[in-house]
């Protein structure tokens, strides 16, 4: 094999593995929102990879990821400023209904 042939070769490996590293699993599944006493506020079914997601106008004191893709959550309502990072198949927010805690507005998923 010639020289100009086997760095074709490996540069097109390396093009190759870097853009399956860039993929990710779409977020199937299931996103549940709840307000403080525990009544469902929305449930969102396999929703959009690439788009900032928002809860209801009030907001949502608990989330339950239920989708194989790990997501963040902010509280604002434009997936901007602070966040908290939500992984595959867990859940975050109040614990009791004391009316305490984070109030979340919008999402997003990791690495979409």
């Amino acid at each position: 094999m010639s020289r100009s042939r086997s760095v074709a070769v490996l540069l097109g490996g390396a093009v190759l593995v870097v853009a399956l590293a860039g993929c990710s699993d779409p977020p199937q599944g299931t996103v549940t929102a709840t307000n403080v006493d525990g009544t469902v506020v929305q449930i969102l079914s396999n929703p959009t990879a690439t788009a900032c997601h928002r809860f209801a106008p009030i907001g949502v004191t608990t989330v339950m990821n239920g989708t194989i893709a790990d997501m963040r959550l902010y509280s604002s309502t434009n997936c901007t400023g602070t966040n908290v990072y939500l992984s595959t198949n867990t859940s975050v927010g109040a614990s009791k209904p004391s009316g305490l805690g984070q109030i979340y507005r919008s999402f997003s998923f990791v690495g979409q």
